[in-house]
């Protein structure tokens, strides 16, 4: 039981959330607000990060919930290629290895006695919000990216930190609560990403030694 959870809910970022069913289509997209000066400065060291187009790094997740007795955690690699390939494959051999194409999502179970995972199209409005805006956090280039659909908010007291959020009236606004983004000070390399569901579960990803690649 415990690797089904795993492999349901350890690297699966894009495609965990269960209030697919709630979305309707994303609206119209609002005009682009300028960015506040703080807000400015945190996005300039994050496309600091940005002048290698690919990455590999290694990653913990965890996910709280008060549906376990205990946060479940696992830990592997990741590696991008830009601009919107992704692995995120697990050690335990009870973990899987999900991987984003384009528009699709794969997991695969690292056990081949367990049931192949789902490829999971573009449908869901919460799942897309979720993938690009990951994508575009790894990629550290297009500010346009980032910025669709979402609200960007710097953490104030933290120089290193952002949040993003749906827009208003967006359909992700019924799954996803936000996104807590946290840079490293030097590089500007995405070291933290906490993700906040409406309903209270969390999911953190944790990267630490990045390469990057042109």
């Amino acid at each position: 039981m415990r690797r089904l959870i795993l492999l349901a809910l350890g690297t699966c970022l894009i495609a965990h959330v269960a209030q697919d069913s709630l979305a309707g289509p994303a609206p119209a997209a609002a005009p682009e607000e300028p960015l506040a000066r703080a807000a400015s400065h945190r996005v300039k060291l994050w496309q600091k990060a940005g002048t290698g187009a690919n990455l590999t790094a290694r990653y913990r997740m965890t996910r709280k919930s008060s549906l376990l007795f205990e946060p479940l955690s696992t830990q592997g690699s990741l590696r991008f290629t830009a601009p919107a390939t992704l692995e995120l494959r697990d050690e335990e051999p009870g973990g899987a290895t999900t991987s984003v194409t384009g528009g699709a999502l794969t997991i695969v179970a690292n056990d081949p006695a367990l049931p192949v995972g789902p490829t999971l199209g573009d449908g869901s409005p919460v799942r897309r919000w979720l993938r690009d805006h990951l994508l575009a956090l790894l990629g550290a280039r297009d500010l346009v990216a980032l910025r669709a659909e979402a609200r960007l908010r710097p953490v104030f007291g933290l120089r290193t930190a952002f949040e993003l959020s749906p827009a208003p009236g967006h359909p992700a606004r019924a799954a996803v609560h936000d996104l807590a983004i946290q840079l490293d000070p030097e590089s500007g390399e995405l070291v933290r990403l906490v993700i906040t569901e409406t309903g209270g579960d969390v999911v953190t990803l944790a990267l630490s030694e990045h390469v990057r690649t042109p």
